[in-house]
């Protein structure tokens, strides 16, 4: 997805207030800006959450993370550890840092994205070759 799109997009797991209801929250994740939170089932934007992951390593001149690191431990904090996340971001409206009209055009390219991978069958990952054939007869 982050190959194809240039941010993921995820559920959160932290249950909404009743019980059996959906996950609070579905988060569209872009690299160095803030985590888009969408409404479960509309995809509706509602919030930004503002969060860093600074680089703390001496040797390196920049603070941020590289593109991947990023993604990546944003994506392992809403799996983990949604409600901390949610508690400690810096809370702006949708819109505030990230243009309502990119969410949107990202939601619909989301979504096509999904609609075609949906409707294509299960591959083998990378690296990994089918099981051999066996033919009886």
């Amino acid at each position: 997805m982050f190959r194809d799109l240039g941010f993921i997009c995820l559920t959160g797991r932290r249950a909404g207030t009743r019980a059996f209801s959906l996950p609070r929250y579905r988060y569209m994740v872009y690299p160095h800006l803030p985590v888009v939170a969408l409404l479960p089932r509309s995809l509706a934007p509602v919030r930004e959450y503002c969060i860093q992951f600074p680089e703390t390593s001496p040797d390196v001149p920049e603070p941020a993370l590289p593109v991947g690191d990023d993604i990546l431990a944003k994506w392992m904090t809403i799996r983990a550890d949604e409600d901390r996340l949610l508690a400690f971001a810096n809370v702006a409206n949708a819109g505030c840092q990230i243009p309502l009209s990119t969410i949107e055009r990202d939601i619909r390219r989301y979504e096509r994205w999904r609609a075609r991978h949906d409707s294509l069958p299960p591959r083998a990952p990378s690296g990994t070759r089918p099981a051999p054939t066996t033919t009886y007869g």
